[in-house]
């Protein structure tokens, strides 16, 4: 991942806690979930 792209995902999970307490888990899955977009949306 580029470093805009990790900018890009940390404000997203940032955003998210700021709503609630986010578990390790969660924060997994967000940038597991923003990494495969960014793999799929390379391989079209």
């Amino acid at each position: 991942m580029t470093d805009d792209q990790i900018k890009e995902v940390t404000a997203k999970i940032k955003q998210m806690a700021d709503l609630k307490v986010m578990t390790l888990d969660e924060s997994d899955a967000l940038i597991r979930s923003f990494h495969l977009e960014l793999t799929q949306a390379e391989a079209n």
